[in-house]
C-alpha cells in the first residue's frame, strides 16, 4: 500500500471518530426531536481534506456509529445515507472548483456547508416522517435540524480558518 493511500485510510478513521465524538457532544431537545449536535462540522472538514470516497465513508460511518452509541438503531440506516450525502457537495466542490486548493475555507466551501445543511434538514424531515409515521411529528425535528446545520457550518468555518492559518493542507500534501 502506498504512502498516500495509508494516509487517507488513517485520516478516514480519525475523521470518523471525530464525527462520532462531536455528534455525541449534543444538546437534547425537549420533544421527540432528538438532539442537536455539531458532528456535521467534522463531516465538512473530512470532505475538505480527503478524496471523495474516503470522505463519504468517514461521514457515513461516523454518523451511524453515533446513532449506535446512543442506541438509536432505527436511525442508523437513515444516518448512514444522509451523512454520506452530506459529504457529496464538498467532494464535488473540491473536485471541480478548488482541486488543488491549499485552503479549507473558500467561498465555494462555505456555500457547500450551507447546501449540506439544507440537505440535512430536508432528508431528516423525510426520515422522521418514516420513523414517526406522520408529517406533523416530523415537522418538530425541523427547528433542531436548522440549528444543527447553522451551528455545524459556523464551527466548520472557525475550525477551517484556524487550520488554514496553520497551513495544514500544505503540510499534509508534502508528505
Amino acid at each position: 500500500m502506498n504512502r498516500k493511500k495509508t494516509q487517507n485510510l488513517a485520516l478516514t478513521a480519525v475523521f470518523a471518530a471525530a464525527i462520532t465524538a462531536l455528534t455525541m457532544v449534543h444538546l437534547p431537545l425537549p420533544s421527540e426531536a432528538g438532539y442537536v449536535h455539531i458532528g456535521d462540522s467534522m463531516i465538512y472538514l473530512a470532505a475538505s481534506f480527503l478524496p471523495g470516497p474516503y470522505a463519504i465513508v468517514a461521514a457515513a460511518v461516523g454518523g451511524a456509529l453515533a446513532d449506535m452509541v446512543f442506541g438509536f438503531f432505527n436511525w442508523m440506516p437513515f444516518t448512514l445515507i444522509i451523512k454520506a450525502i452530506n459529504a457529496i457537495p464538498f467532494v464535488l466542490c473540491f473536485k471541480y472548483f478548488k482541486k488543488n486548493s491549499e485552503k479549507i475555507i473558500t467561498l465555494p466551501s462555505v456555500l457547500m456547508s450551507l447546501i449540506s445543511g439544507i440537505i440535512t434538514v430536508v432528508l431528516y424531515f423525510f426520515a422522521s416522517w418514516i420513523v414517526y409515521g406522520n408529517a406533523a411529528t416530523a415537522w418538530l425535528d425541523v427547528p433542531g435540524s436548522v440549528v444543527q446545520a447553522v451551528g455545524s457550518s459556523a464551527i466548520y468555518c472557525l475550525a477551517g480558518a484556524a487550520l488554514d492559518a496553520s497551513k495544514i493542507k500544505t503540510k499534509l500534501n508534502r508528505r
